[in-house]
């Protein structure tokens, strides 16, 4: 007889089954089993969501020539080597199979090819901060090259084998594996805390007195950096303290591959959002049309705010039939203006139509670029 104290999992099992408690006692870890199964399919849903959400971002980048760049590159790793960390896990924990060690394979290079590409966004962001200080990114390409090396040691010592069909999941069985398996998340915290160190170090030229829009960009990508960092010391704490091949690590390892994910690719749209409004504040185009980057859905949706337009200066007057110098009232060009203001009356300055008391008629100044065009008041 169930009762309430029996889990969730042995009781499913038995009601499935119709056997009893000691044919059940012969497979142990139901429950870690069934929540390992649940962490690995959450984990390939999620992955799944974002890889379709970034699709037109994606695709916004196959028809630019931006690809003599490495960030472009990164992107692309990260974003299917996503699939391919938690792909393979389903295998291992919830689907039956033969090929176990293939499974267990893939995943691994999986993870190596996320891990690798979220670092390497980073370290490009970090750099356009310090305006590529080589002191910089000397340092986080050391700490970048000791983290690859960490990871890829650590890949090659996972193990998996198949054994007896369980009654849920999949009958493959991770092997124990080394002792130093928190390494390569140590490896990564260290990297990532640099990183964060050196943003915060930049936080005083981000002001939003300053630059609104710079504000936000610097602010989106500390977010980023931040959620990145406490991922890597997260798993680095259960590493080293839950055995090495249990469940738990094996569920924490497919959740911490989809922040990695899901941070890291933002983190690109909010490299490629700087990098544009730099170029377009210093009329320097690396990208070719790269206003078409932005996606009104993402972090690139800021744009650059339209600019206020100055009290006009004591020399600035209207009075009827006077010509105004732009100049002077601080639209910044030499062309002028004639408005013409009737104490009993609104006139248009080009037809002289007459407008209805208390409006105000707006039209583009013809002489100012499109894109930046501002608005011309005519005054009663």
């Amino acid at each position: 007889m169930i009762t309430s104290s029996t889990p969730l999992s042995r009781a499913i099992a038995l009601g499935s089954s119709g056997i009893d408690e000691v044919a059940l006692d012969s497979f142990p870890d139901v429950d870690a089993q069934l929540g390992f199964a649940i962490s690995a399919c959450v984990a390939l849903a999620i992955v799944l969501w974002e890889y379709v959400t970034f699709l037109p971002d994606e695709i916004r980048l196959y028809r630019k020539s931006i690809w003599t760049t490495i960030p472009p590159y990164a992107f692309l790793t990260l974003r299917y080597g996503g699939i391919l960390a938690t792909f393979p896990v389903v295998f291992l924990s919830a689907i039956k199979t033969n090929n176990c060690q293939v499974a267990a394979s893939l995943s691994q290079a999986g993870v190596v090819l996320v891990v690798v590409s979220s670092a390497m966004i980073f370290t490009f962001r970090t750099s356009l901060f310090w305006a590529d200080n080589r002191m910089i990114r000397g340092t986080l390409v050391v700490l970048f090259v000791i983290m690859m090396g960490c990871w890829t040691a650590l890949a090659t010592q996972y193990r998996a084998t198949p054994g007896p069909t369980p009654l849920f999941g999949s009958n493959c069985h991770v092997l124990p594996t080394v002792s130093w398996l928190p390494l390569g998340n140590a490896s990564s915290a260290l990297f990532f805390i640099t990183t964060l160190i050196f943003t915060l170090l930049k936080i005083h030229y981000h002001d939003r007195r300053e630059s609104l829009v710079v504000h936000h960009i610097y602010k989106a990508n500390l977010v980023y950096l931040l959620g990145t960092t406490v991922t890597a010391v997260s798993v680095l704490v259960i590493k080293s303290l839950a055995p090495p091949s249990s469940a738990l690590v094996l569920s924490t390892r497919c959740l911490a591959t989809v922040f990695t994910v899901a941070f890291g690719t933002r983190a690109f749209r909010n490299f490629v959002l700087a990098t544009v409004y730099e170029a377009d504040c210093d009329h320097a185009h690396p990208y070719p049309s790269s206003s078409q980057l932005i996606s009104h859905a993402s972090d690139m949706r800021f744009a650059l705010p339209p600019p206020a337009r100055p009290p006009p200066s004591p020399e600035c007057h209207i009075s009827k039939r006077k010509t105004i110098t732009n100049e002077n009232c601080g639209l910044g060009t030499s062309k002028h203006i004639r408005l013409v203001t009737s104490p009993d009356r609104k006139l248009n300055a080009s037809s002289d139509r007459e407008l209805p008391r208390g409006r105000i008629r707006r039209t583009p100044c013809a002489h100012i670029p499109q894109g930046q065009r501002k608005l011309v008041r005519q005054i009663h």
